[in-house]
Protein backbone atom coordinates (compact mmCIF):
# COMPACT_ATOMS: atom_id res chain seq x y z
CA UNK A 1 0.00 0.00 0.00
CA UNK A 2 2.87 2.36 0.87
CA UNK A 3 4.57 1.56 -2.47
CA UNK A 4 1.44 2.47 -4.43
CA UNK A 5 0.84 5.79 -2.65
CA UNK A 6 4.44 6.96 -2.90
CA UNK A 7 4.43 8.14 -6.56
CA UNK A 8 1.14 9.97 -6.04
CA UNK A 9 2.64 11.75 -3.06
CA UNK A 10 5.60 13.04 -5.11
CA UNK A 11 3.30 14.13 -7.97
CA UNK A 12 1.13 16.08 -5.54
CA UNK A 13 4.21 17.75 -4.06
CA UNK A 14 5.46 18.70 -7.57
CA UNK A 15 2.12 20.22 -8.57
CA UNK A 16 2.22 22.40 -5.49
CA UNK A 17 5.60 23.94 -6.43
CA UNK A 18 5.85 27.49 -7.82
CA UNK A 19 7.77 26.28 -10.90
CA UNK A 20 4.95 23.96 -12.00
CA UNK A 21 2.29 26.59 -11.40
CA UNK A 22 4.25 29.14 -13.46
CA UNK A 23 4.70 26.83 -16.47
CA UNK A 24 1.09 25.69 -16.36
CA UNK A 25 -0.07 29.30 -16.38
CA UNK A 26 2.08 30.12 -19.46
CA UNK A 27 0.75 27.14 -21.40
CA UNK A 28 -2.90 28.05 -20.76
CA UNK A 29 -2.53 31.75 -21.52
CA UNK A 30 -3.34 32.72 -25.17
CA UNK A 31 -0.28 33.89 -27.06
CA UNK A 32 -0.27 37.17 -28.95
CA UNK A 33 0.34 35.30 -32.20
CA UNK A 34 -2.76 33.13 -31.67
CA UNK A 35 -4.90 36.21 -30.93
CA UNK A 36 -3.55 37.99 -33.98
CA UNK A 37 -4.19 34.93 -36.15
CA UNK A 38 -7.77 34.65 -34.92
CA UNK A 39 -8.43 38.34 -35.66
CA UNK A 40 -6.87 37.99 -39.10
CA UNK A 41 -9.06 34.98 -39.92
CA UNK A 42 -12.23 36.83 -38.90
CA UNK A 43 -11.23 39.86 -40.93
CA UNK A 44 -10.49 37.78 -44.03
CA UNK A 45 -13.75 35.86 -43.64
CA UNK A 46 -15.71 39.13 -43.59
CA UNK A 47 -13.77 40.33 -46.63
CA UNK A 48 -14.62 37.14 -48.58
CA UNK A 49 -18.28 37.53 -47.67
CA UNK A 50 -18.32 41.16 -48.82
CA UNK A 51 -16.41 40.26 -51.99
CA UNK A 52 -18.96 37.56 -52.82
CA UNK A 53 -21.86 39.98 -52.28
CA UNK A 54 -20.22 42.73 -54.34
CA UNK A 55 -19.46 40.48 -57.32
CA UNK A 56 -23.02 39.18 -57.38
CA UNK A 57 -24.56 42.66 -57.04
CA UNK A 58 -22.37 44.01 -59.87
CA UNK A 59 -23.04 40.92 -62.03
CA UNK A 60 -19.30 40.25 -62.32
CA UNK A 61 -18.37 36.63 -63.17
CA UNK A 62 -16.39 34.94 -60.42
CA UNK A 63 -13.78 33.66 -62.85
CA UNK A 64 -12.22 37.16 -62.82
CA UNK A 65 -10.61 36.09 -59.54
CA UNK A 66 -8.41 33.68 -61.48
CA UNK A 67 -7.07 36.53 -63.59
CA UNK A 68 -3.55 37.17 -62.31
CA UNK A 69 -3.57 40.94 -62.83
CA UNK A 70 -6.94 41.42 -61.16
CA UNK A 71 -6.02 39.05 -58.32
CA UNK A 72 -2.76 40.90 -57.62
CA UNK A 73 -4.59 44.23 -57.75
CA UNK A 74 -7.00 43.11 -55.04
CA UNK A 75 -4.19 41.72 -52.90
CA UNK A 76 -2.18 44.92 -53.23
CA UNK A 77 -4.93 47.34 -52.23
CA UNK A 78 -6.87 45.22 -49.76
CA UNK A 79 -4.05 43.35 -48.03
CA UNK A 80 -6.33 40.29 -47.98
CA UNK A 81 -5.96 36.76 -49.22
CA UNK A 82 -8.13 36.53 -52.35
CA UNK A 83 -10.31 33.40 -52.50
CA UNK A 84 -10.81 31.39 -55.66
CA UNK A 85 -14.16 30.80 -57.33
CA UNK A 86 -14.74 27.38 -55.75
CA UNK A 87 -14.23 28.79 -52.24
CA UNK A 88 -16.90 31.44 -52.78
CA UNK A 89 -19.33 28.87 -54.16
CA UNK A 90 -18.73 26.39 -51.36
CA UNK A 91 -18.55 28.66 -48.32
CA UNK A 92 -20.13 32.04 -49.10
CA UNK A 93 -22.77 31.84 -51.82
CA UNK A 94 -25.46 30.31 -49.62
CA UNK A 95 -24.68 32.75 -46.79
CA UNK A 96 -25.10 35.67 -49.20
CA UNK A 97 -28.41 34.23 -50.41
CA UNK A 98 -29.70 33.78 -46.85
CA UNK A 99 -28.73 37.37 -46.00
CA UNK A 100 -30.67 38.66 -49.03
CA UNK A 101 -33.75 36.61 -48.12
CA UNK A 102 -33.56 37.90 -44.55
CA UNK A 103 -33.49 41.51 -45.80
CA UNK A 104 -36.64 40.80 -47.85
CA UNK A 105 -38.34 39.31 -44.79
CA UNK A 106 -37.42 42.36 -42.71
CA UNK A 107 -38.83 44.67 -45.38
CA UNK A 108 -42.05 42.74 -46.05
CA UNK A 109 -42.61 41.80 -42.39
CA UNK A 110 -46.23 40.74 -41.93
CA UNK A 111 -47.77 43.17 -44.44
CA UNK A 112 -50.31 42.37 -47.13
CA UNK A 113 -48.52 41.67 -50.41
CA UNK A 114 -49.06 41.36 -54.13
CA UNK A 115 -47.05 39.03 -56.29
CA UNK A 116 -46.26 38.94 -59.98
CA UNK A 117 -45.12 35.79 -61.76
CA UNK A 118 -43.84 35.52 -65.30
CA UNK A 119 -42.03 32.97 -67.43
CA UNK A 120 -39.39 33.57 -70.06
CA UNK A 121 -36.76 31.61 -71.97
CA UNK A 122 -33.02 32.15 -71.83
CA UNK A 123 -30.68 32.02 -74.82
CA UNK A 124 -30.39 28.25 -74.45
CA UNK A 125 -34.16 27.81 -74.68
CA UNK A 126 -34.68 26.88 -71.02
CA UNK A 127 -37.88 27.96 -69.28
CA UNK A 128 -37.22 30.28 -66.35
CA UNK A 129 -39.92 31.48 -63.95
CA UNK A 130 -39.55 34.64 -61.86
CA UNK A 131 -41.62 35.86 -58.93
CA UNK A 132 -41.65 39.47 -57.73
CA UNK A 133 -43.20 40.46 -54.42
CA UNK A 134 -44.16 43.83 -52.99
CA UNK A 135 -46.22 45.17 -50.11
CA UNK A 136 -49.67 46.49 -51.01
CA UNK A 137 -50.16 50.20 -50.47
CA UNK A 138 -52.53 52.64 -52.14
CA UNK A 139 -50.88 55.83 -50.91
CA UNK A 140 -47.15 55.18 -50.93
CA UNK A 141 -44.87 53.09 -53.09
CA UNK A 142 -42.61 50.40 -51.71
CA UNK A 143 -39.70 48.40 -53.04
CA UNK A 144 -40.34 45.27 -55.04
CA UNK A 145 -38.11 42.22 -54.64
CA UNK A 146 -37.21 39.32 -56.88
CA UNK A 147 -38.04 36.57 -54.40
CA UNK A 148 -37.46 33.54 -56.58
CA UNK A 149 -36.02 32.56 -59.94
CA UNK A 150 -36.24 28.94 -61.02
CA UNK A 151 -35.82 26.82 -64.13
CA UNK A 152 -38.93 24.85 -65.06
CA UNK A 153 -38.81 21.59 -66.99
CA UNK A 154 -42.09 22.49 -68.67
CA UNK A 155 -44.51 25.39 -68.47
CA UNK A 156 -48.13 24.73 -67.54
CA UNK A 157 -50.60 25.71 -64.83
CA UNK A 158 -49.37 22.97 -62.47
CA UNK A 159 -45.67 23.92 -62.61
CA UNK A 160 -46.46 27.62 -62.26
CA UNK A 161 -48.76 26.99 -59.26
CA UNK A 162 -46.09 24.85 -57.59
CA UNK A 163 -43.46 27.51 -58.26
CA UNK A 164 -45.60 30.23 -56.62
CA UNK A 165 -46.26 28.08 -53.54
CA UNK A 166 -42.59 27.20 -53.14
CA UNK A 167 -41.60 30.86 -53.51
CA UNK A 168 -44.06 32.05 -50.84
CA UNK A 169 -42.64 29.41 -48.47
CA UNK A 170 -39.23 31.02 -48.89
CA UNK A 171 -40.60 34.26 -47.45
CA UNK A 172 -42.89 32.70 -44.86
CA UNK A 173 -41.71 29.15 -44.07
CA UNK A 174 -44.58 28.59 -41.65
CA UNK A 175 -47.22 30.01 -43.99
CA UNK A 176 -49.06 33.32 -44.13
CA UNK A 177 -51.62 32.61 -46.85
CA UNK A 178 -54.14 35.29 -45.84
CA UNK A 179 -51.61 38.06 -46.55
CA UNK A 180 -51.29 37.27 -50.26
CA UNK A 181 -54.02 39.43 -51.77
CA UNK A 182 -53.15 40.01 -55.40
CA UNK A 183 -51.63 37.98 -58.24
CA UNK A 184 -50.50 39.73 -61.43
CA UNK A 185 -49.72 37.73 -64.59
CA UNK A 186 -49.99 37.98 -68.34
CA UNK A 187 -53.00 36.67 -70.23
CA UNK A 188 -51.59 33.27 -71.24
CA UNK A 189 -54.13 30.45 -70.81
CA UNK A 190 -51.93 28.48 -68.40
CA UNK A 191 -51.48 31.59 -66.23
CA UNK A 192 -55.25 32.08 -66.02
CA UNK A 193 -55.65 28.47 -64.92
CA UNK A 194 -52.77 28.75 -62.46
CA UNK A 195 -54.52 31.76 -60.89
CA UNK A 196 -57.64 29.64 -60.33
CA UNK A 197 -55.53 26.87 -58.78
CA UNK A 198 -53.80 29.26 -56.38
CA UNK A 199 -57.08 30.64 -55.03
CA UNK A 200 -57.51 27.29 -53.28
CA UNK A 201 -54.37 27.94 -51.22
CA UNK A 202 -54.76 31.72 -50.85
CA UNK A 203 -58.42 32.46 -49.98
CA UNK A 204 -58.07 36.25 -50.26
CA UNK A 205 -56.28 36.14 -53.61
CA UNK A 206 -57.51 38.25 -56.52
CA UNK A 207 -56.01 37.41 -59.91
CA UNK A 208 -55.63 40.21 -62.46
CA UNK A 209 -53.83 40.31 -65.77
CA UNK A 210 -51.25 42.95 -66.73
CA UNK A 211 -52.82 46.10 -68.20
CA UNK A 212 -49.67 47.01 -70.13
CA UNK A 213 -49.60 43.51 -71.60
CA UNK A 214 -53.23 43.86 -72.62
CA UNK A 215 -52.53 47.17 -74.34
CA UNK A 216 -49.64 45.56 -76.18
CA UNK A 217 -51.90 42.77 -77.43
CA UNK A 218 -54.28 45.41 -78.82
CA UNK A 219 -51.35 47.24 -80.44
CA UNK A 220 -50.24 43.96 -82.03
CA UNK A 221 -53.74 43.48 -83.37
CA UNK A 222 -53.58 46.95 -84.93
CA UNK A 223 -50.23 46.12 -86.56
CA UNK A 224 -51.49 42.91 -88.15
CA UNK A 225 -54.68 44.62 -89.32
CA UNK A 226 -52.91 47.31 -91.38
CA UNK A 227 -50.88 45.23 -93.83
CA UNK A 228 -49.87 48.00 -96.24
CA UNK A 229 -48.68 50.34 -93.48
CA UNK A 230 -46.77 47.50 -91.85
CA UNK A 231 -45.00 46.64 -95.12
CA UNK A 232 -44.15 50.30 -95.74
CA UNK A 233 -42.65 50.79 -92.27
CA UNK A 234 -40.60 47.62 -92.68
CA UNK A 235 -39.26 48.74 -96.07
CA UNK A 236 -38.24 52.21 -94.90
CA UNK A 237 -36.48 50.68 -91.89
CA UNK A 238 -34.38 48.51 -94.25
CA UNK A 239 -33.51 51.49 -96.48
CA UNK A 240 -31.49 53.25 -93.79
CA UNK A 241 -29.74 50.22 -92.24
CA UNK A 242 -25.96 50.55 -92.79
CA UNK A 243 -26.49 53.30 -95.36
CA UNK A 244 -24.82 56.50 -94.09
CA UNK A 245 -25.29 58.40 -97.37
CA UNK A 246 -29.06 57.78 -97.32
CA UNK A 247 -29.22 58.76 -93.66
CA UNK A 248 -27.38 62.01 -94.44
CA UNK A 249 -29.78 62.82 -97.28
CA UNK A 250 -32.76 62.06 -95.04
CA UNK A 251 -31.52 64.46 -92.36
CA UNK A 252 -30.76 67.17 -94.92
CA UNK A 253 -34.34 67.08 -96.20
CA UNK A 254 -36.33 66.47 -93.00
CA UNK A 255 -33.86 67.85 -90.43
CA UNK A 256 -35.08 65.15 -88.03
CA UNK A 257 -33.88 61.96 -86.46
CA UNK A 258 -34.58 58.72 -88.29
CA UNK A 259 -38.06 57.24 -87.86
CA UNK A 260 -38.47 55.19 -84.65
CA UNK A 261 -37.61 51.54 -85.26
CA UNK A 262 -40.48 49.15 -84.50
CA UNK A 263 -39.24 46.21 -82.44
CA UNK A 264 -41.74 43.40 -82.03
CA UNK A 265 -40.49 42.53 -78.53
CA UNK A 266 -40.75 46.17 -77.36
CA UNK A 267 -44.28 47.16 -76.43
CA UNK A 268 -45.93 49.93 -78.42
CA UNK A 269 -42.92 50.68 -80.64
CA UNK A 270 -44.79 49.88 -83.86
CA UNK A 271 -47.57 52.34 -83.06
CA UNK A 272 -44.97 54.95 -82.17
CA UNK A 273 -43.30 54.44 -85.55
CA UNK A 274 -46.65 54.51 -87.37
CA UNK A 275 -47.54 57.81 -85.68
CA UNK A 276 -44.23 59.28 -86.86
CA UNK A 277 -44.89 58.24 -90.47
CA UNK A 278 -48.44 59.63 -90.32
CA UNK A 279 -47.06 63.00 -89.16
CA UNK A 280 -44.19 63.14 -91.70
CA UNK A 281 -45.55 61.39 -94.79
CA UNK A 282 -44.82 64.24 -97.22
CA UNK A 283 -41.23 64.63 -96.05
CA UNK A 284 -40.54 60.88 -96.24
CA UNK A 285 -42.01 60.82 -99.76
CA UNK A 286 -39.61 63.62 -100.76
CA UNK A 287 -36.68 61.62 -99.38
CA UNK A 288 -37.72 58.47 -101.26
CA UNK A 289 -37.98 60.38 -104.54
CA UNK A 290 -34.28 61.32 -104.27
CA UNK A 291 -33.21 57.67 -103.89
CA UNK A 292 -32.51 55.38 -106.85
CA UNK A 293 -34.95 52.42 -106.84
CA UNK A 294 -32.30 50.31 -108.60
CA UNK A 295 -30.00 50.53 -105.56
CA UNK A 296 -32.16 48.32 -103.31
CA UNK A 297 -35.37 46.34 -103.50
CA UNK A 298 -36.58 48.06 -100.32
CA UNK A 299 -36.39 51.47 -102.02
CA UNK A 300 -38.33 50.23 -105.04
CA UNK A 301 -41.06 48.68 -102.90
CA UNK A 302 -41.32 51.73 -100.58
CA UNK A 303 -41.77 54.06 -103.57
CA UNK A 304 -44.52 51.83 -104.94
CA UNK A 305 -46.30 51.62 -101.57
CA UNK A 306 -46.24 55.36 -100.95
CA UNK A 307 -48.28 55.83 -104.13
CA UNK A 308 -50.90 53.38 -102.88
CA UNK A 309 -54.03 55.25 -101.65
CA UNK A 310 -54.68 52.51 -99.11
CA UNK A 311 -51.42 53.39 -97.32
CA UNK A 312 -52.62 56.92 -96.63
CA UNK A 313 -56.02 55.67 -95.47
CA UNK A 314 -54.40 53.25 -93.05
CA UNK A 315 -52.12 55.92 -91.57
CA UNK A 316 -55.13 58.23 -91.11
CA UNK A 317 -56.93 55.46 -89.22
CA UNK A 318 -53.86 54.75 -87.08
CA UNK A 319 -53.42 58.44 -86.34
CA UNK A 320 -56.97 58.62 -84.98
CA UNK A 321 -56.63 55.56 -82.73
CA UNK A 322 -56.80 56.65 -79.04
CA UNK A 323 -54.55 53.69 -78.21
CA UNK A 324 -51.52 55.70 -79.37
CA UNK A 325 -51.63 57.77 -76.16
CA UNK A 326 -52.24 54.66 -74.05
CA UNK A 327 -49.13 53.01 -75.46
CA UNK A 328 -47.12 56.11 -74.65
CA UNK A 329 -48.33 55.69 -71.06
CA UNK A 330 -47.32 52.03 -71.09
CA UNK A 331 -43.91 52.74 -69.57
CA UNK A 332 -45.46 54.82 -66.80
CA UNK A 333 -47.97 52.10 -65.96
CA UNK A 334 -45.24 49.51 -65.53
CA UNK A 335 -42.63 51.76 -63.96
CA UNK A 336 -41.07 51.30 -60.54
CA UNK A 337 -42.82 53.40 -57.93
CA UNK A 338 -46.13 53.85 -59.77
CA UNK A 339 -48.95 53.80 -57.22
CA UNK A 340 -52.40 52.33 -57.78
CA UNK A 341 -53.90 55.83 -57.79
CA UNK A 342 -51.37 57.13 -60.35
CA UNK A 343 -51.95 54.18 -62.68
CA UNK A 344 -55.70 54.69 -62.45
CA UNK A 345 -55.21 58.33 -63.44
CA UNK A 346 -53.13 57.34 -66.47
CA UNK A 347 -55.82 54.92 -67.63
CA UNK A 348 -58.63 57.47 -67.27
CA UNK A 349 -56.51 60.14 -68.95
CA UNK A 350 -56.06 57.92 -71.99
Amino acid sequence: MHALNSPLKYIALHIATALHRSKASNENAPTSSNTSSSFSDNSNDEFKMDLCTALIAANIPWNVLSNGTFNNFLKKYTGQQIPDESTLKKNYLDKTYQQSIQKIRESIKDENVWISVDETTDKQGRYVANLIIRTLSEKESSSSFLLSCKQLEEVNNATVSRFVNDSIRILWPHGNELKVLLLLTDTAAYMIKAGKNLKVFYPNLIHITCLAHGLNLIAEKVRTSFHVANSFISCVKKIFIKAPLRVRRYKQILNKELPPEPIITRWGTWLKAASFYADNMEGIKEVLETLNPEDAESIKLARELIENPQLHQEFICIYKIPLRESCRNNNSIGSEGATIRNVNGLIQGS
